[in-house]
């Protein structure tokens, strides 16, 4: 194997923070492994000497493989305790990067720091991973605010788990944004994103746990009123939790007894886009009112132009197709009406005849209709696949599949008129004397 194709990743971290049994899972998972060995039964893989079975932790740098058709991970699986920092040192230099383990329970330790700064000397890229998150008494958030004010604020998160009644119910990948479940063969499931915010009853803001309240889920049918379309939940928070944290954005809401009439509503945004301004409390290019009454009217009536609009375009273009169509058929009819005499007077019956102009106008008229099909299924396919989370935002799944269904009825029913009509008339010409 080309060593381009080898990675080489060293496991490092403060001693009994989970490097040991992380290899066994790595193992196990990629199926080098039959079962996952446990340090206190003395049947890990890379512990395996005496001395290291009787300490039950590593003493030496010891080297696993992971093999796939394209790539081969050597696991380099160092020592924690300070007595053995030489061997830690020895299998960070012969790594391409350092994945460092922090115990979910106990945090950043000296074997933590130690190992970081180490990979820094070396010039390593870094990782971490919080380990033994199965604990009762771990906690994910905690440890992360300590990893980024002990390395600073480039600790990013890049893999969260998601808690509720202090389980761990999924695994949420911010890159992807797509949340997984483990399976009882410790396989990862997709799961919905909203199934998981409906989940969790609990959070916890500057050391206070919050309860949330029962039936507080719900989602806006025509969007995010108050908030901008990329917002993924919003949580009310008391003020006694959030005294001490720092101000990034503030958001004043009200609701009103009555709905407001859309009059009312252009000209109080107007009045307190003014008091504000005066104020001189925000920046004019940061303050913003949003009311549902304007948006949910701004909404309806973009959608309602756009659908118009669409509709229009739509129709002119079917139309102007089968139009072009129908001609050249028709064209096409006095041109063969001589080969057509020739069929009839071969003997070859009225029936025979037809379905040979029939045969001809459905290669004609579904070739390029097919195609139109096709294509029209796949820009809408990217267009929702790939702008879904803004789409989401203003418009129901429910209404895209309605507007598509409407929409692919009416091509149908022009489609139709034209074939039968055309036909009509290609046969009266054919048959013409």
């Amino acid at each position: 194997m080309q060593t381009t194709m080898t990675k080489n990743i060293a496991l490092a971290g403060h001693a009994g923070s989970g490097k040991t049994t992380l290899c066994e899972a790595l193992l196990y998972q990629s199926g080098v492994t039959e079962r996952i060995g446990k340090i206190t039964e003395g049947n890990t893989v890379s512990d395996y000497t005496a001395e290291e079975i009787k300490r039950k932790s590593s003493v030496y740098t010891t080297l696993s493989t992971i093999r796939t058709d394209a790539l081969q991970v050597n696991l380099l699986d160092t020592p924690g305790m300070f007595d053995f920092a030489g061997e830690m040192t020895e299998g960070i230099y012969g790594s391409d990067c350092t994945l460092i383990t922090v115990s979910g329970k106990s945090g950043v330790r000296v074997g933590t720091q130690k190992a970081y700064d180490c990979a820094v000397a070396l010039g390593k890229p870094r990782m971490f991973v919080v380990t033994k998150l199965d604990d009762d008494n771990a906690n994910f958030y905690n440890v992360l605010t300590d990893l980024k004010s002990k390395f600073g604020s480039t600790v990013c998160p890049v893999v969260v788990p998601v808690i509720a009644d202090r389980k761990i119910i999924s695994y949420v990948n911010l890159i992807e944004m797509k949340a997984y479940r483990y399976d009882e063969a410790g396989k990862a499931v997709e799961t919905e994103m909203q199934e998981i915010d409906r989940n969790i009853r609990q959070i916890q803001v500057n050391g206070i746990v919050l309860n949330k309240a029962q039936d507080a889920d719900f989602q806006d049918s025509i969007g995010i009123n108050l908030f901008t379309s990329r917002t993924k939940a919003v949580y009310v928070l008391p003020d006694v939790a959030i005294s001490d944290l720092r101000i990034a954005t503030t958001f004043y809401s009200a609701n009103t007894d009555k709905p407001l009439t859309y009059e009312f509503a252009k000209q109080f945004e107007e009045n307190m886009g003014t008091y504000q301004r005066e104020l001189g409390n925000f920046p004019p290019e940061s303050a913003f009112i949003r009311l549902n009454t304007l948006q949910s009217n701004e909404g309806i009536s973009n959608m309602l132009l756009l659908s118009l609009i669409g509709t229009y375009a739509a129709l002119v273009l079917l139309v102007s197709s089968f139009t072009m169509l129908s001609v050249q058929q028709l064209t096409d009819a006095i041109e063969q009406k001589h080969r057509f005499d020739i069929i009839r007077k071969l003997g070859v019956e009225r029936k025979e005849c037809q379905k040979t102009a029939r045969r001809q106008m459905y290669f004609w008229f579904g070739l390029p209709v097919l195609m139109a099909i096709v294509g029209s299924i796949g820009v809408f396919s990217y267009l929702l696949w790939s702008n879904y989370n803004e789409i989401i935002a203003y418009v129901l799944p429910s209404q895209i599949g309605i507007i598509l269904t409407l929409s692919y009825i009416s091509f149908i029913i022009v489609f139709g008129c034209y074939f039968v009509s055309t036909y009509y008339l290609f046969q009266r010409n054919i048959e013409k004397h």
